[in-house]
């Protein structure tokens, strides 16, 4: 866990108010023309707000942005405080990441929120936990707008990697090892096309090739981002498993990753195939194929197609495992956000992202957790022939 210093302060008013009767807010919702009453939280909970009613799990915000209610609600993190507390090994050290406080947002200060107060108004992964303290917000709507952040690494200050990295969760890490976390040619297609940028530019890929047009701290100002986690992952919730924007196991251009993996068969100008994973993966036809030549049936062609794969691309390129030593001491719970198949595996057996091994030195556990092999030494087996 990440503990950060306090490098500012906010001063505020004292004790528990109520006030009303300020200023008209504006939501994509609608425009309410008084704002709602809302409870300020003490002191030192420095300007994080939380829940208007712990017992129906109802963030102040939604006062004014009713929208985000209904997703957010299915989501781990609006019963993030109850997971933690049912998970048998509760512990101090995990409350800032259950909890609302700095973790997440801009906030520096780590006595904030739920750990300056310890009240449950401050339970689970609220808006705040994102967004920021929102008291100068709702005191003043248009005054500030509390942004939550594109950005996610191993060293930021802010964004999702603030809690969900570490050796039992190590999103953030085995991510930046990823093409994805170290930029898919980013610096490349920004100056070929613009049609390119929609999956090799981070902030593209969401409005492009999601749809995702919400504001956010670092939008317009001119840098070029990777593939973050707020491109695949809506933190407001979705229909999807795991908050994702599509589904992952839909054998159609819907996919998740078929927006940017399935891009073009066949060759094309002085090019051969660009990005073809997803359509060779559904059967279609990939490469040159001579006018005398024909495929069998799309079944017959790939045995990790829809029939046998039911998850796709998600089952070998984001497979789980758990790592531990010769004595059987806990060392990784390996996330696959490196988004390698079969990886290789040093010699503790942890994952090592972009590296060129034999078969014998890589991980094929995936492929025995996925039901579709009985054993490592079949799939390797398999993947030898």
């Amino acid at each position: 866990m990440r503990t950060r210093y306090w490098k500012r302060v906010l001063f505020l008013p004292l004790g528990l108010v109520l006030l009303g009767g300020l200023p008209g807010c504006v939501d994509e919702g609608g425009v309410f023309p008084e704002q709602p009453s809302w409870s300020q939280g003490k002191d030192v909970a420095l300007g994080f707000l939380g829940y208007s009613d712990p017992s129906t799990k109802t963030p102040t915000c939604w006062s004014c942005h009713p929208g985000t209610q209904v997703g957010w609600q299915e989501t781990a993190h609006a019963n993030a405080w109850e997971t933690l507390q049912n998970s048998g090994h509760a512990a101090g050290s995990c409350e800032p990441c259950h909890t609302v406080g700095s973790l997440g947002n801009v906030s520096t200060n780590p006595d904030a929120g739920f750990a300056a107060t310890h009240e449950d108004r401050y339970h689970d992964v609220q808006c705040e936990s994102c967004h920021g303290p929102g008291l100068l917000h709702v005191a003043n709507p248009a005054a500030t707008q509390p942004r939550a952040s594109f950005e996610a690494g191993v060293d930021a200050a802010n964004g999702c990697g603030e809690c969900h990295e570490g050796t039992h969760h190590p999103f953030v890490e085995q991510w930046s090892q990823s093409a994805h976390g170290a930029g898919p040619n980013t610096e490349y297609a920004s100056g070929v096309s613009e049609s390119c940028m929609a999956c090799h530019e981070g902030q593209r890929a969401l409005e492009v090739t999601f749809g995702e047009t919400t504001d956010y701290l670092e939008k317009g100002d001119g840098e070029l981002r990777t593939i973050t986690c707020v491109v695949c992952h809506d933190p407001h919730g979705s229909p999807y498993g795991a908050q994702l924007r599509a589904s992952v196991d839909v054998p159609t251009e819907d996919h998740l990753c078929m927006r940017c993996h399935a891009r073009s068969g066949t060759p094309w100008s002085s090019h051969g195939p660009h990005a073809a994973q997803g359509l060779l993966l559904f059967g279609e036809n990939v490469g040159y194929i001579p006018p005398w030549f024909s495929f069998p049936d799309k079944e017959r062609r790939n045995n990790h197609g829809p029939r046998n794969n039911p998850r796709l691309c998600a089952t070998c390129h984001v497979s789980r495992l758990t790592v531990e030593d010769a004595s059987g001491n806990f060392l990784l719970e390996s996330v696959g956000h490196t988004f390698e198949a079969v990886s290789c595996v040093d010699s503790n057996g942890l994952p090592v992202a972009n590296g060129e091994c034999s078969p014998s030195e890589r991980t094929f556990a995936g492929c025995v957790a996925s039901g579709c092999h009985g054993s490592e030494s079949l799939a390797r087996n398999a993947y030898i022939r």
